[in-house]
């Protein structure tokens, strides 16, 4: 009996294994309640998340679940963001990407050198609630993540702040798409780069800038560092050069000499190439054991509930077998395209859910807003992204 009961635990933690699937972890904070930055850091989220977020997303389909905690807003707080660094749950084949758009600053008594990372305001004033960017990092590679990136957009002037670490309280219109090559290059690269890197958009005692940026780039207003850091990537990953620690070596390059050394982004690396413990690359298509599971509710408000439920559908190819339970029978599904107001397409949602679960281009399908009536989605706007050619 007991040599049967040890062989039923072993199949079940060898099934447990196979099925185990690696996620991408964002913890997204952007201040867009802010009233001076506020509408800047609108548009710095959008461009994040189109060009930068959904874009590696895409590249990931099939070989890593996407876990987005996208805090803007009001849920864009010192208390939301201690929470969520603390409870995060990160398997050791896990990525963690943190990036914080808002203000920030560094007390007068603590030393640049020692330490050069800015404290954020996370959307409020008292300065005893501000988190430190190195108590973020610190807590994050303590989960042993197979790669972290902690990211701040934010001033690192000195002022009169408390000195410790640890917190005290308790485009293109059309949809977006990558080549085989580009999405395969971001993969490995994503796959085959261990360690953790932390980096800032100022050096202390230097404030962060945004604004205006040249027509022809068809750019709205933000913040510089999260534009040139999404464009520098898709130059990259375009021309097969992609390279993590490269990217953000280059975009310091370009603000430093933009604002004539006037904002100088630092960053912190210890990466390595090629000796992942399990950099393995899984084999293209559909595989069910790396998709995420069919939830069987949703949220029809919450944009992250139900990309997850269009992340399970485009990877298992298969509908949600409640559909008609939070979706209403006649809901138009409107396809915007990258700059997520202009309308490409407009078809019902029986139509369109067929298109996702039979396509073999599409990537990523991410809502961005609904109308809904008696509890069920009557509007589904979303943006897709694309594998372009075969």
């Amino acid at each position: 009996m007991k040599k049967i009961i040890f062989v039923l635990m072993w199949l079940a933690l060898m099934l447990t294994e196979a099925s185990a699937q690696k996620k991408i972890h964002w913890l997204l904070f952007i201040d867009t309640d802010d009233a001076n930055v506020g509408q800047l850091d609108v548009n710095g989220r959008d461009f994040l998340r189109t060009n930068f977020v959904d874009v590696i997303n895409s590249a990931l389909t099939g070989a890593y679940q996407t876990d987005i905690q996208d805090n803007y807003g009001s849920n864009c707080n010192p208390y939301k963001c201690k929470s969520a660094v603390q409870n995060l749950n990160v398997a050791s084949d896990d990525i963690v990407i943190f990036y914080y758009i808002g203000h920030g600053g560094r007390s007068v008594s603590v030393s640049d050198r020692e330490h050069p990372w800015p404290k954020m305001w996370l959307g409020q004033d008292d300065p005893s609630k501000m988190i430190d960017l190195g108590w973020v990092h610190d807590q994050l590679k303590a989960k042993n993540p197979r790669l972290l990136l902690t990211i701040g957009m934010c001033c690192n002037v000195k002022q009169n702040l408390p000195t410790s670490n640890t917190p005290s309280f308790s485009q293109s219109y059309g949809s977006y798409e990558m080549s085989a090559a580009e999405r395969e290059h971001i993969k490995k690269v994503f796959q085959n780069t261990c360690g953790n890197m932390i980096a800032t958009s100022a050096s202390p005692g230097q404030s962060s800038r945004g604004g205006s940026f040249n027509p022809e780039l068809a750019i709205k207003p933000m913040d510089y560092y999260t534009a040139l850091l999404c464009l520098n990537f898709k130059d990259q990953y375009e021309n097969g050069e992609f390279d993590i620690e490269q990217l953000f070596k280059i975009t310091g390059s370009d603000i430093d000499r933009e604002t004539d050394n006037e904002q100088t982004p630092i960053y912190k690396a210890s990466l390595s190439q090629g000796q992942c413990p399990t950099s393995q690359l899984p084999a293209p298509g559909p595989n069910p054991s790396r998709c995420r599971q069919m939830p069987s509710t949703v949220n029809v408000n919450d944009m992250t509930d139900l990309e997850g439920l269009m992340e399970a559908i485009v990877c298992n190819k298969k509908d949600m077998p409640n559909r008609n339970t939070f979706f209403a029978s006649d809901c138009v599904v409107r396809i915007l395209g990258q700059d997520g107001k202009t309308q490409v397409d407009r078809v019902s949602i029986n139509t369109y859910m067929l298109r996702v679960r039979t396509s073999d281009i599409l990537l990523r399908v991410v809502p961005v807003a609904t109308t809904v009536e008696s509890g069920k989605i009557k509007e589904f706007f979303v943006r897709e992204y694309y594998q372009r050619g075969r």
